[in-house]
Parts: C-alpha cells; sequence; structure tokens
C-alpha cells in the first residue's frame, strides 16, 4: 500500500490509496508521475489558498458537480411533495396512499425523475473504485420507482399491494445506502472533513431509521402472535379466547401508530442529513471551480 502521491509527494489520508487518487494534486496513483521535476504540491483549501489556487481536478468532476446539484433540487423537491401530500391527508397514512392530491404526486414523480437523472451524472466520476457504488444506486432507485408507481395504480384492497410498498421502500434505503457511501468517498477525495462527517451523520440516521424499523417489526409481530393465541383459545374458552384477540389487536393498532410517527420523525432526521451533506459537498465543489466553469 503506497503511502505517499508518486506525482506530488503528499501524504496520502485515510481511504485515498483504496480510491486511486491523490487529494493534493488531483493525479491517478496508477499513471506514471511525469519525467523531470515533480509537481509542485498546492496548500489545502482551508488555509486561505483562492480558489484558483486549488489542486486541479479531473474534468469528469465536472459531471459529479451537476449530478450532486440535480440531486440536492430533486431532494428538496420530493420533501416539497411529500409536505403536500402529507398536509391534504391530513398526515393519514391511509388517505395519503388512497388520494393523494395530483399538485403532490405530480412534484414526487419530478422529484424521482430528477434524481434518477442526478445519479446517472454521477456516472462519470473519475473514482473507478466506487463507480459500482453509483450503479448499483442507480438500478436501486430505478426499482424502487416501478415498485412505486405499481403502488400507486394498484387498487386499495389489492392483496400485493403492501409488499409492492415495501419493495419500493427497500430499494430506495438500498439506493440511499450506496449513494451515502459513494458521498463519502467523494468527501475523502477532496479532503473534505465536513462532507466526510456529514456522510458519517447521515449514514448514523440510516442505521437510527433501520433500528426503528427492526424494533417495531418485532412489537408487530408479538401483537401477530397474541391474535394467533387468542384465535385457538376460541376452541377452548371462547370468550378468553376472543379478549386476547382483541387485545392482540388493539396493542397491534397502537405499535402500528406509533411506528408511523416515530419513522416519520427518523426519515425527516435522514433527508435533513442527506440534505446537508449534499449542499456541503455542492460547496466543495464550487470552491474548487468544478461548477463554475
Amino acid at each position: 500500500m503506497i503511502e505517499a502521491c508518486p506525482h506530488c509527494g503528499a501524504s496520502l489520508r485515510p481511504g485515498e490509496a483504496y480510491l486511486g487518487w491523490c487529494g493534493e494534486c488531483g493525479e491517478n496513483f496508477f499513471r506514471e508521475p511525469t519525467r523531470g521535476a515533480r509537481r509542485e504540491r498546492p496548500g489545502p483549501l482551508t488555509r486561505g489558498r483562492s480558489p484558483e489556487a486549488a489542486a486541479p481536478v479531473p474534468e469528469e468532476w465536472y459531471w459529479v458537480a451537476r449530478g450532486v446539484l440535480v440531486k440536492l433540487v430533486a431532494l428538496l423537491v420530493g420533501m416539497a411533495g411529500a409536505f403536500l401530500v402529507g398536509s391534504a391527508a391530513d398526515w393519514d397514512w391511509n388517505k395519503s396512499l388512497a388520494a393523494p392530491p395530483a399538485r403532490g404526486v405530480g412534484l414526487l414523480v419530478a422529484a424521482a425523475a430528477l434524481d434518477v437523472i442526478g445519479r446517472l451524472l454521477c456516472l462519470g466520476t473519475p473514482q473507478a473504485s466506487t463507480r459500482t457504488l453509483v450503479i448499483v444506486s442507480v438500478v436501486a432507485q430505478l426499482a424502487a420507482v416501478v415498485a412505486a408507481v405499481g403502488c400507486a395504480l394498484a387498487a386499495p384492497d389489492e392483496e400485493g399491494r403492501a409488499g409492492l410498498l415495501a419493495s419500493a421502500v427497500l430499494c430506495q434505503l438500498a439506493a440511499a445506502v450506496t449513494f451515502t457511501v459513494y458521498l463519502f468517498a467523494v468527501g475523502v477525495y477532496f479532503r473534505s472533513p465536513l462532507v466526510m462527517g456529514l456522510s458519517v451523520l447521515l449514514s448514523s440516521a440510516m442505521q437510527g431509521a433501520a433500528g426503528v424499523a427492526v424494533f417495531f417489526g418485532a412489537l408487530l409481530a408479538v401483537a401477530a402472535i397474541v391474535f394467533v393465541v387468542g384465535v385457538f383459545l376460541c376452541f377452548v374458552c371462547p370468550p378468553l379466547g376472543v379478549g386476547v384477540m382483541m387485545a392482540g389487536g388493539e396493542f397491534g393498532k397502537a405499535v402500528a401508530a406509533a411506528f408511523a410517527y416515530s419513522m416519520a420523525v427518523v426519515l425527516l432526521v435522514v433527508e435533513v442529513a442527506y440534505a446537508l451533506t449534499l449542499a456541503a459537498l455542492v460547496r466543495q465543489l464550487w470552491r474548487r471551480r468544478v461548477l463554475a466553469r
């Protein structure tokens, strides 16, 4: 494992050797250094150097910069669409799925389209070792869109609707996780502690969302077991069985309501962390004069 850039001699930070690009001079480690004197090592942006004196970046980053900016716009548009849908349904999950307002649906569709375009632009990343993350993210996002459209077109009482909704959520989660790891890799490349820190915060928020889902999923399983036990008790002692069934059903409803509110709060934290991470990366790319060109 190399410890210094063969082009400018800069000491490498954790992750740069794996990514294959120097965050100081922007050169690929796997290219032979130019004969003659080494390139002058540029100072970091945090020491007061102007953007013009920043390390040069490969031209492919221009596509990534625009992709990240499009994704930030898509996230804001999607949050606005979700707010419209939720407020129109008085924040009732079933109502929002059964009869969402046309404006809210339009914003959500536009956000999904912009999000896919942003991810596709990020395929131009010069970090070959992380391009796979972007590819997986794009595929998972497209699968989430297909599942979400199928759920929207399905009848409210159709059996497969819940499965389509779960598939859309899982695919969207996979797309978000893989792209978050990619954002961290970009932060490593540009040696941006802010981007890396926010990426870690975003990852922690996603882990919190997964923990909430597992916790309430276990409680719902308990409620289902109690209900099934009540069904069997009906054959032995009908009054007791009915009482156990009613207790299981009420417990399940309470757990479902608590899960909906808890997940809404956690997902709001995730979306805010996502927006902050993208905004920090856009700022970093702007300082590198990638967006300005």
